[in-house]
């Protein structure tokens, strides 16, 4: 059994949870790693990785933040089929369920094997130039088209196993997963979806179009956008964003197929959760 662990450790609050954590896997006498971006201090020996090697070699990975920090480790985790144990230390705290307070009960409960494995939805998003994919990423929360610095309207045409849905003039459409549901999807007037209901949610953005709503997809469906504007403005100007992690500069010819990932990403579960009773405080 292996741990690694992933920290801020420009955070001050994390970096004093890491070495409780630390101090803890030496009593038990189980093997770990940290990420190499995260440095403690000279007084601990510590063998550092970079987080994809990290997420490879470890059999659960422990990210001390908040829900960025685990949106960022989740791709890392789903290539390796690595467990992920989330320890809150940022701020909204939807993905981390262990806390300051229940992390060493939480932990002691993983390595006895008391605990379920939830098993995430992903999504994959490809872009086409010309027939060819040049580019291909995956995500836990969403994939997000949409116009950068300057607000100029763009049409983003939609379809669904190749079969036209919808031409959306506006700032940008948002593909989501239930995960990605209480995040920026909620912002754009997408519903609420718990977790464990394997859909892809579709919002538009700002859209200049009086009947467009939301919508919910199976996680069989393909979906595909086009852009389409007069001038040359969606050339420069129109970003496909995974996760608000990721970044890539599109091409006003480009295809963008977006769908549910093969492959998913397991947290966690330590403690009973109320989703809704999370939905309550969080948001």
């Amino acid at each position: 059994m292996k741990f690694g662990i992933v920290f801020y450790s420009k955070n001050s609050k994390s970096s004093e949870t890491c070495i409780k954590i630390i101090e803890w896997l030496n009593e038990k006498k189980i093997d770990f790693a940290v990420e190499s971006h995260s440095k403690l201090n000279d007084s601990y020996e510590i063998e550092y990785l970079d987080l994809s090697v990290l997420s490879q070699e470890s059999d659960y990975l422990i990210v001390i933040g908040g829900d960025g920090s685990i949106l960022r480790a989740s791709r890392h985790c789903a290539e390796h089929n690595t467990i992920l144990i989330g320890v809150h230390r940022g701020t909204k705290g939807f993905l981390t369920q262990l806390n300051e307070n229940n992390m060493i009960e939480g932990l002691e409960k993983v390595i006895a094997g008391d605990f379920k494995e939830q098993n995430r939805l992903m999504i994959q998003a490809c872009i086409y130039r010309k027939g060819k994919k040049i580019s291909s990423f995956f995500g836990l929360n969403d994939a997000v088209l949409k116009v950068g610095s300057l607000s100029r309207i763009v049409n983003f045409r939609l379809y669904m196993n190749d079969i036209f849905v919808e031409e959306y003039p506006g700032d940008g459409i948002l593909i989501s997963t239930p995960t990605g549901s209480t995040g920026y999807s909620l912002s754009t007037g997408g519903p609420i979806v718990r977790p464990g209901f394997d859909v892809l949610l579709m919002s538009p953005i700002c859209t200049h179009k009086f009947n467009a709503r939301p919508m919910i997809f199976s996680k069989k469906d393909v979906l595909k956008v086009r852009l389409h504007q007069e001038n040359n403005y969606v050339q420069t100007n129109v970003i496909l964003t995974i996760d608000g992690q990721v970044g890539y500069r599109l091409d006003e010819r480009d295809e963008i197929v977006i769908k549910a990932a093969s492959k998913s990403v397991k947290i966690a579960e330590i403690f009973p959760q109320d989703f809704f009773e999370l939905i309550r405080t969080k948001i």
